[in-house]
């Protein structure tokens, strides 16, 4: 079960095996005020995220991150690590990226579409609304001529519906999902009961009161309405600790 858990579950409920990838301080920040995160873990940290993102059949993220930090969002390995995880260079496929992005906001010039690694490219799915779609269907139009999938799924101009996101995965057959987002859609997702595992790196450095927390979380008011987690796993990865946790979420 362990093994397949990621395709029993999506046979189970529909959906993947949803996993969330988060840094932070020891202090739980997870970038400067001005947004500035670069970087807060250590390479070993950032190789072993590389690990986990070649295990995923889908890395989804959100256009806010998309617009502020422009990443790559795929698999990017020496050879020597390559061998060490198992991973065959020759044969490799790159996880298929997946943007939330009610506005369609997505841009041909966006690093993910232009960088280059081993591995066939992975497909990039653009999720938007049907509105968005119908107001800008020159740029649909555009983006598929690249090779990018445009999918409509309900939601406004501020967010999706992330049940419904996560169903339209698991149509495509999706088993297992690596959340690199920031604090709203990480958060919005852990309240939807949407993530089965958080994997958290823990640096040893303070940004203070001032710097970004992990998740933007509604609705907690008293003590009674904080969310659970239950410690799976905690290990030193460099000089970092990486810890892994399930949410104790109603669903």
């Amino acid at each position: 079960e362990e093994l397949n858990r990621g395709f029993l579950h999506r046979i189970k409920t529909g959906r993947p095996w949803v996993r969330c990838k988060l840094a932070m301080t020891l202090d739980g920040r997870t970038a400067l005020p001005s947004g500035e995160s670069q970087w807060i873990t250590s390479p070993d940290s950032r190789k072993l995220v590389h690990k986990i993102r070649a295990q995923s059949a889908v890395l989804l993220t959100g256009m806010g991150t998309v617009l502020a930090d422009n990443p790559t969002l795929n698999v990017r390995l020496e050879s020597a690590d390559c061998m060490a995880y198992g991973l065959d260079e020759t044969i490799f496929q790159q996880p298929m990226r997946c943007v939330l992005d009610p506005q369609l906001s997505f841009d041909l010039t966006a690093k993910m579409r232009q960088h280059q690694s081993f591995g066939s490219a992975g497909t990039i799915y653009v999720l938007t609304t049907p509105q968005s779609i119908e107001k800008h269907a020159d740029k649909v139009q555009r983006l598929e001529a690249e090779g990018i999938v445009v999918q409509a799924v309900s939601g406004d101009q501020n967010a999706l519906q992330l049940g419904e996101v996560m169903q339209y995965l698991g149509v495509l057959q999706v088993n297992s999902v690596m959340v690199e987002a920031g604090a709203t859609l990480c958060g919005a997702l852990l309240q939807a009961g949407l993530v089965d595992e958080l994997v958290i790196f823990m640096a040893p450095s303070l940004l203070g009161d001032q710097g970004r927390g992990l998740f933007r979380l509604t609705g907690i008011e008293q003590m009674a309405d904080k969310i659970t987690l239950d410690i799976q796993d905690i290990r030193a990865v460099g000089s970092d600790w990486c810890i892994l946790a399930k949410p104790q979420v109603a669903r």
